[in-house]
């Protein structure tokens, strides 16, 4: 494997391990509290997923049907109150502002998804991505101290994954190798002693066990894909991303979050 990718990850885990010594259980705590639209929040992601799918398969109405999940659950999240997740309903305002940017986003991929116009379907994910789901996240968790260690460590987990669909929309195969071996590199670094310890508070043996379960079929996903890559094989990259999401990342998420 490139030493590139192992090297950012062990930088990145040195940088949560920071950010764990100075607050993690405020933070933790915190971010209990979001708990009621994490099921929402993980939706979108699925939808982002099923449109990256679709551009890649040239099945346009797949990721058309997505896009409209994505309006849809924009519309539902408004009915959300903001005190009963832990935030100031004062920014209720802000909250549907962003909302709103999603609906936009999802009516510009819809369009193009219309049209069978793979770039244009592509760029309204970016839209999505830049003005919706990256500016709420920064107005609503940063500034409420919500980013815990781990949530930084998923993020830039996420933004691998990302690459992963952006490298199938575009063909860019190299792409998706290099984004497969970081997220394997990560899955490794999440089964350190101290990771599970400092990031994910996890102390129960049997919880440790099982979440380098979850991890280490993350790895062996990762590697299929990066396998796969190497044979400009979009299929069988599909199906290890398939796998990866629901063995690893929805379950691990179903055990140690809900």
């Amino acid at each position: 494997m490139d030493r590139k990718p192992a090297t950012l990850v062990v930088t990145i885990a040195l940088r949560v391990l920071a950010v764990a010594g100075i607050a993690l259980t405020p933070a933790w705590n915190a971010s209990a509290q979001l708990r009621p639209i994490v099921r929402e929040m993980m939706e979108n992601l699925s939808s982002v997923d099923r449109i990256g799918e679709g551009i890649a398969l040239n099945d346009y109405d797949y990721a058309a049907q997505a896009a409209r999940d994505l309006k849809d659950r924009a519309k539902k999240m408004k009915k959300v109150k903001l005190d009963e997740i832990g935030l100031d309903p004062a920014q209720t305002r802000q909250f549907h502002a962003y909302l709103d940017a999603q609906a936009r986003a999802a009516d510009v991929i819809l369009a193009a998804a219309k049209k069978q116009d793979g770039a244009g379907t592509y760029g309204g994910l970016q839209a999505l991505y830049n003005d919706a789901c990256l500016p709420c996240h920064t107005h609503f968790r940063e500034t409420a101290n919500l980013l815990s260690p781990a949530t930084l460590f998923m993020t830039t987990f996420l933004n691998s994954w990302r690459a992963v669909y952006r490298g199938l929309a575009m063909n860019d195969f190299p792409l998706i190798n290099r984004s497969s071996e970081e997220i394997g590199a990560m899955a490794r670094v999440m089964s350190w002693d101290q990771i599970i310890e400092d990031v994910f508070d996890l102390e129960d043996p049997l919880e440790r066990k099982d979440f380098r379960k979850k991890a280490h079929q993350v790895a062996v996903s990762a590697a299929n894909m990066a396998s796969a890559a190497t044979r400009e094989d979009k299929g069988a990259i599909i199906g290890a991303a398939g796998t990866m999401w629901i063995e690893g990342c929805i379950a691990c998420h179903d055990q140690f979050r809900d």
